[in-house]
């Protein structure tokens, strides 16, 4: 019987192949090239051979199995670091262990790494580490933390071979976490440009943020608008200021120069455990304006994998109204609530409004159950007011965390700033920024003054110690400890910390 692809030719004769070929032809057809050669088969000819054909497909396979090698033999032996890294941090206790994940030029090449962590005044410490999974080019290893380390940020030096990859503040050494905790949302970054002024901009976010002592910073996407390799060396400059560990998700203006992302942050959607919480960040930003099946599998693995932590979400878009996540929203709001997500932060509006899982506009009161929808307005970048529901100011939010019982999760206990100062919190207002200030006054003192209408519990400052001074006190303050100053400025610095009144200034000196 001939096959249903058999045509007759002119003539009325029937047109087939000779018989040696048949098995040729039927892994050909199964491979995908049965349309070309039906075409070839449906020639006017009495006896055709597809023998000729088959053998121009073993060499050209043959031809791309040899450029394969090639490549393997010319491409340079070469891995880079993918996290931990500043913005994608390792957050452990001394004694515990974290995932080094890294990507090699040759899939399938098992590096041989040596890893360190460095801090300013102190000698590299060498660390213990196991290959524990390898897929292709990507490779995880377990990196063993000693457990008489210092608590603190440290840079995390990684050489394979002769090549050396240095990551300041990748990993942050902690021991405890308290039943109250703390953390700072910024989105939609001050824009770094050539002048310096968006530098400045953002140096002074930090310096104040560092002053609120948050315990972790998220950023929540448009960090660096244009993507120019100098903007990102700008904000990585900026990042590297923060005393917590910082944690950042792309946003849509980081696609416009998504080399510069990928260069210095190089994750897109990541998980980071610090402590007791979870942070998981979703791209949201990749253009489909939806989450995408594959997505929604992942976040949903992030969020069942938290087990005790408190996991808290953040992408750079709204779920709601205007420009917002289309497609699944549904089934992602469904997600956060059987995870348990306490809050969900985003930004890209440039405004203030927060939402509650049913996508209404919750700007009569923030005390609803269930996950919070919160979007930030822009931290530097312009602003819109015409959609907010806060104020027309830059700022940022400081969300407050609360224990719900002894080794329970965590409940948000507050999030928003009394803007129209009628003593109760607004429903959406972020903290207005520029209203935290300090001021040197020399020799070894600051003066540090509060604008906003709320206080700031257990607020931290570091002060440069005058020769000769040890730091052991300081007038005003609890001193913390000290520390080098950072890398190129000699001398050591004293940590302070202050309750730090609402409409208040204080004077912090250190004591001869």
């Amino acid at each position: 019987m001939s096959p249903p692809w058999s045509q007759a030719g002119g003539g009325g004769s029937i047109i087939r192949p000779a018989p040696a070929t048949w098995g040729r032809i039927d892994v050909l057809r199964r491979s995908g090239a049965a349309l070309f050669l039906r075409s070839a088969i449906r020639a006017r000819a009495s006896d055709y051979d597809v023998a000729p054909m088959a053998s121009l497909l073993r060499v050209l396979a043959a031809l791309f199995l040899i450029s394969l090698c090639t490549a393997w033999v010319v491409r340079p032996d070469r891995s880079r670091v993918l996290r931990p890294r500043l913005g994608v941090p390792a957050v452990v206790a001394p004694g515990e262990s974290f995932t080094l994940q890294l990507e090699s030029s040759r899939p399938f090449r098992a590096p041989a790494l040596t890893v360190e962590l460095e801090r300013v005044g102190t000698d590299p410490i060498p660390l213990a580490l196991s290959r524990a999974h390898s897929s292709g080019a990507r490779h995880d290893f377990d990196v063993q933390v000693p457990a008489d380390l210092d608590e603190g940020a440290y840079t995390m030096v990684v050489r394979d071979g002769g090549r050396v990859e240095r990551m300041p503040k990748a990993v942050h050494l902690r021991r405890l976490w308290a039943d109250e905790l703390c953390l700072v949302q910024l989105a939609d970054l001050p824009e770094f440009f050539p002048d310096g002024s968006g530098t400045r901009r953002m140096d002074a976010l930090v310096d104040e943020i560092n002053l609120v002592a948050p315990d972790l910073v998220v950023i929540s996407g448009d960090v660096a608008y244009g993507g120019s390799m100098d903007r990102y060396e700008r904000l990585m400059a900026a990042l590297e200021r923060f005393d917590a560990p910082v944690v950042v998700v792309i946003g849509n203006h980081e696609y416009q120069g998504l080399a510069g992302f990928m260069t210095h942050l190089r994750v897109v959607s990541h998980v980071v455990d610090a402590g007791p919480l979870r942070i998981v960040s979703a791209n949201s930003a990749h253009g489909r304006d939806q989450f995408t099946a594959t997505q929604l599998g992942w976040i949903a693995e992030a969020l069942e994998g938290a087990g005790k932590r408190t996991p808290i979400v953040q992408l750079h878009h709204p779920l709601f109204e205007g420009r917002r996540v289309g497609a699944r929203r549904g089934a992602f709001v469904e997600l956060c609530r059987e995870g348990r997500v306490p809050i969900v932060l985003s930004g890209h509006w440039h405004a203030d409004r927060v939402f509650d899982a049913s996508g209404q506009d919750r700007r009569d009161r923030s005390d609803f159950d269930g996950p919070i929808f919160s979007v930030a307005t822009a931290a530097g970048a312009m602003l819109h007011p015409e959609r907010s529901s806060g104020g027309d100011y830059h700022g940022y939010r400081v969300i407050r965390l609360a224990r719900e019982r002894p080794h329970g999760r965590y409940a948000v206990r507050s999030f928003t700033y009394d803007l129209d100062d009628d003593g109760t919190p607004d429903a959406s207002a972020s903290h207005p920024a520029g209203k935290l200030i300090v001021d040197p006054l020399w020799p070894g003192g600051v003066r540090v003054t509060n604008g906003w209408n709320e206080a700031v519990p257990r607020a931290r400052v570091w002060i440069d110690l005058p020769a000769g001074r040890s730091g052991e006190r300081v007038e005003g303050g609890r001193v913390l400890g000290t520390r080098a100053r950072p890398a190129g400025n000699p001398g050591r610095q004293v940590g302070v910390e202050f309750d730090l009144a609402a409409r208040a200034s204080v004077d912090l000196r250190v004591d001869a």
